[in-house]
C-alpha cells in the first residue's frame, strides 16, 4: 500500500483543484474548455460590461515555517490559502490531476518540485470577488483553476507543453444490465451547489464508511478521479452516466478495519490519511466497483501530460 494522498480537491476540474475549487456536485467531464475571462470592454462597444479578468489581485509566497509534511490547502470566498504545499501540488490543482499522486501525468521539472514547501496566500480584489459569487458551481471550479495556472505563471514563471502519450491507465465503463446507484435528489443537489458557491465546504459528499466511503450527489467524473488516487493511475470515464449519484465504494476487507477519514471533495481543503493501492493489489477496488454495476480494467492508452518546460523558485515577498 502506497502513501496516503488526498481527495481532490482539483480539474477535473475542477478536482477537486484545482484541485482552485472542484466543482464536485455538478457533472463535468475532463477536456472541457476551460472558459476565457477578458478584461472589462469599454461602454462604447456595447451596453453591457464583460466579466472582470479572473486573477488573484495580491499573492504572497514564502517558504514554509510549518514542520509538517503534509500541504493543506484551502478556497476562501475571496481567495486561496495554502500551507506547506509543493509546487507539483499546486499544479496538480491547476491542470485537474489527483492531488499527491504520482502517475505520469507532470513530466520534467526540477527534483524541487516535490520537496521544497511554500505558504501561499491569494486575495481577489472586490470586483472579482462579487463576480466569482455569481458564478455555477461548474464556472467557479474552472475559474479558480485559470486562476491557478496564472499564479505559478505569473509568480514560479511555470511555462509547460501539454503532450498525450500512452500510458498504464484504468477504463470505467457500465457491466451489463447497467449501473446500481441511486440518483441524488433534486433537493440535495441544490443544497450542495448553493455550499459550493457560497464557497462553504461539501463535507457531506463524502464520508468514512467502515471498510471504505459513502459519496452524496457525486458525478462519474469526480469518482473517477476518487479512483485515480485509489489506485495512482489515470482512470478514464466510459461510463456515458451523466448524473448525481449516491452509493457507497467498499474496497477493503472487514479485517482491515475502518477506512481513515477522508478530505472533503470540492473545496479541495486539508490532506488526510486516505489509503491507496497499486496495480499489483486492485482486486478489491474492482470487485468495489463491480457491486455498483461498473467494470474497472487495467490497460494503456493514450492520457494527457503536462510537461513541464520551465519553472522557478519564487522570489521572496
Amino acid at each position: 500500500m502506497r502513501r496516503p494522498v488526498e481527495l481532490l480537491g482539483s480539474r477535473s476540474t475542477l478536482l477537486l483543484s484545482a484541485f482552485g475549487i472542484v466543482a464536485a456536485v455538478v457533472p463535468m467531464v475532463r477536456g472541457f474548455a476551460i472558459p476565457t475571462f477578458g478584461r472589462a470592454q469599454s461602454q462604447s462597444q456595447g451596453t453591457a460590461a464583460a466579466p472582470p479578468d479572473y486573477q488573484y489581485d495580491a499573492v504572497s509566497i514564502k517558504p514554509t515555517k510549518s514542520a509538517t509534511r503534509f500541504g493543506r490547502f484551502l478556497n476562501t470566498p475571496d481567495g486561496m490559502t495554502a500551507t506547506s504545499i509543493t509546487v507539483q501540488e499546486l499544479i496538480q490543482r491547476a491542470y485537474g490531476i489527483p492531488v499527491g499522486t504520482d502517475d505520469g501525468r507532470i513530466a520534467n521539472g526540477p527534483s524541487w518540485l516535490t520537496t521544497d514547501r511554500f505558504d501561499v496566500d491569494a486575495k481577489m480584489d472586490g470586483a472579482v470577488t462579487e463576480a466569482s459569487q455569481k458564478l455555477s458551481p461548474n464556472d467557479l471550479g474552472m475559474a479558480r483553476q485559470r486562476m491557478l495556472q496564472a499564479l505559478l505563471a505569473n509568480y514560479f514563471k511555470l511555462t509547460i507543453n501539454r503532450e498525450t502519450r500512452q500510458l498504464q491507465r484504468y477504463t470505467l465503463s457500465v457491466l451489463k444490465g447497467g449501473p446500481r446507484l441511486q440518483e441524488a435528489t433534486p433537493e440535495e443537489v441544490a443544497a450542495n451547489a448553493a455550499r459550493v458557491a457560497a464557497g462553504r465546504n461539501p463535507r457531506e459528499l463524502m464520508k468514512q464508511v467502515r471498510g471504505g466511503e459513502a459519496f452524496k450527489s457525486f458525478s462519474m467524473t469526480l469518482f473517477v478521479l476518487r479512483l485515480s488516487q485509489l489506485l495512482e493511475r489515470p482512470v478514464s470515464d466510459e461510463t456515458g452516466l451523466t448524473g448525481l449519484y449516491d452509493f457507497e465504494f467498499v474496497w477493503i476487507t472487514p479485517n482491515a478495519g475502518p477506512a481513515p477519514v477522508p478530505a472533503a471533495p470540492g473545496a479541495g481543503n486539508v490532506q488526510s490519511a486516505i489509503p491507496s493501492t497499486n496495480d499489483d493489489d486492485d482486486s478489491g477496488v474492482i470487485a468495489a466497483a463491480q457491486k455498483l454495476g461498473l467494470k474497472l480494467e487495467r490497460g494503456k492508452g493514450p492520457v494527457e501530460v503536462i510537461v513541464v518546460t520551465h519553472v522557478e523558485r519564487p522570489a521572496g515577498n
